[in-house]
């Protein structure tokens, strides 16, 4: 049915919760401001890298201790930055691929909620708003896995959250250096290394009950309920290229990964839908910039009944982001836009809604950290698209809103002398909509104040 897309759509703008694992800190043997600048999982250059190579780096189950080499890579200023231990902890302390993170927040709305959650209350609600366990790093060789299993105890679920399990190799291809691997997922973008794709996009940390805005295809509303796999290369440290193809899982195994009771109708693919990826980074002294493109079409079955009749999406972004690191300093500027076709054959059937629409969703956003411990970003966020009465509740998807968000990382560098891995982000993140699907005063759960203490170990 179009509204339970459309719900599952509004997902689209909600964050997801920032991931710098002490799992790949242990094995590489780095501090987490090497592949991180604070403000997590923002990555640096040294972090998409990581990624790239399918989290092995500094792994030592192939028969080689690789922690020198992965020193090697790191960038030198972030080399036992603040404390020797960090530096030489892939050779003292085992490595061991398994991590634990807890997210306890407090959140405030200017706007109370009209109704109450069902394990919250309309304002003022504290919460564990997660719990996960990861398996982050080397499997075997040049196999290695970032798996998420999270508990939500607000929500009394518990799932298979964002996975991404990879092959990656190296070669030289005509006198050009060449990464190249394959990667199995749950969540298209999920494997992409720069922040500007939905998954790993701002805003990273958010309210469990706040306003929220619609969104396209491709920012969520199929994740954690499709399954892809695809192949991709990085051609002389600068060009990359990705294309991947995803199938929604079945009832059995919707319910098996925790993500449905089973009862519910939900829409799925009909047949594979192509997801690709191309960008060019340029590395510069201290200066990195990327720019480019992603997307995404399928045939979407809307009451869940395979090989009847289909809506058709389309979704083609465009995206750039550009880092400066020097000493102390890190800055990074983000820009996506999204561009969705809707061809909703089905849905104007079932539900009554245009046989055509369109959707735009762009966002801008700017992060400044000093020495990977204090941060400060800014971001807007825009969604425009075709008025829809079937669709949206006062007929038009218009959002419109900003973000602020300050944080304080005070480990990033090194943890604490006794497990250098242990790592806490203490934030604070104001959220404003000037306009929710077309309403712009009294947005319910507006205006929302967000207390949060990430932390990992």
């Amino acid at each position: 049915m179009a509204g339970a897309a459309l719900v599952a759509a509004g997902l689209a703008l909600s964050p997801n919760p920032a991931s710098a694992l002490p799992s790949f800190a242990r094995q590489t043997g780095q501090p987490c401001a090497a592949c991180h600048n604070g403000a997590y999982p923002q990555l640096t250059p040294f972090g998409r890298r990581f990624k790239l190579e399918g989290y092995t780096l500094g792994g030592t189950r192939c028969g080689n201790s690789a922690s020198a080499d992965a020193k090697a890579a790191a960038p030198p200023s972030k080399v036992g930055a603040n404390d020797k231990a960090a530096a030489n902890a892939g050779d003292d302390y085992p490595q061991i691929p398994i991590a634990v993170m807890a997210l306890p927040t407090y959140e405030h709305y200017r706007n109370d909620l009209p109704d109450k959650p069902d394990h919250g209350r309309t304002n003022d609600n504290a919460m564990m708003q997660e719990l996960s366990v990861f398996y982050g790093g080397q499997v075997y060789c040049q196999l290695g896995a970032f798996i998420q299993g999270t508990r939500e105890p607000a929500d009394r679920r518990t799932f298979l959250d964002q996975t991404d399990i990879r092959y990656a190799d190296k070669t030289k291809l005509a006198g050009i250096d060449l990464t190249y691997g394959v990667t199995l997922n749950n969540n298209p973008s999920v494997q992409d290394v720069w922040n500007t794709t939905p998954t790993w996009g701002y805003p990273w940390i958010g309210a469990a009950y706040g306003a929220e805005a619609p969104g396209t295809m491709i920012e969520g509303e199929f994740e954690g309920r499709v399954v892809g796999s695809g192949a991709y290369i990085f051609a002389n440290d600068m060009f990359y290229a990705e294309i991947s193809a995803y199938g929604t899982m079945d009832t059995n195994t919707i319910q098996a990964v925790g993500l449905e009771a089973g009862d519910e109708t939900v829409s799925r693919f009909d047949g594979l839908a192509p997801y690709w990826r191309a960008a060019l980074e340029k590395n510069w002294d201290d200066y990195s910039l990327m720019v480019g493109t992603f997307g995404m079409t399928a045939d979407i079955a809307p009451d869940g009944v395979q090989g009847g009749p289909t809506d058709r999406k389309t979704d083609v972004g465009f995206d750039a982001q550009f880092q400066y690191t020097h000493d102390v300093h890190f800055f990074t500027g983000r820009f996506s836009y999204i561009r969705e076709w809707q061809d909703l054959n089905a849905s104007s059937v079932l539900s009554g809604t245009n046989a055509k629409d369109d959707l735009e969703s762009w966002k801008v956003s700017a992060t400044y950290s000093y020495n990977s411990t204090y941060t400060i970003t800014g971001a807007y966020l825009n969604v425009q698209g075709s008025s829809d009465a079937g669709l949206y509740d006062s007929g038009s998807p218009d959002t419109s809103g900003w973000i602020v968000d300050v944080g304080y990382s005070p480990w990033s560098n090194a943890g604490p002398s006794a497990w250098p891995w242990l790592n806490t982000r203490l934030g604070l993140t104001y959220t404003h909509f000037d306009k929710v699907e077309g309403v712009t005063s009294g947005i319910e759960g507006n205006d929302t104040l967000l207390l949060y203490s990430w932390t990992a170990f």
